[in-house]
């Protein structure tokens, strides 16, 4: 990952107040935002450190990767832009996208000879 990352993290409307109080029980409830619809939570944490081995990083991971398929996923974009998933991202929606100037792949006159 790079040294810093965008956190976005989407749970089961249920299951939000086991995230809540994970977040604050390991101190990293004021670096996320967070709302919710009738069916789902979305967290969003900028600019944080998010490696493993980090303890508060380990514990909120292994608790998005202990839920069933379709209650929690969480994505981590680093600065020089990997992608890690944690838990069912793609049972829950939460995927990034990736946007290429595709006219230099395509186009004679851009390439270079």
């Amino acid at each position: 990952m790079g040294y810093r990352s965008e956190i976005y993290i989407k749970i089961d409307i249920e299951q939000k107040d086991k995230l809540d109080t994970l977040l604050k029980e390991v101190e990293l409830n004021e670096y996320f935002n967070s709302v919710c619809d009738n069916d789902w939570c979305y967290y969003y944490g900028s600019h944080l450190k998010w490696y493993d081995g980090y303890s508060d990083v380990d514990k909120v991971n292994d608790f998005i990767e202990d839920f069933d398929d379709g209650i929690a996923g969480l994505l981590a974009i680093g600065e020089d832009n990997a992608i890690i998933n944690y838990g069912d991202t793609s049972g829950v929606n939460l995927y990034a996208v990736t946007d290429i100037d595709t006219d230099y792949f395509i186009y004679p006159e851009h390439q270079n000879n």
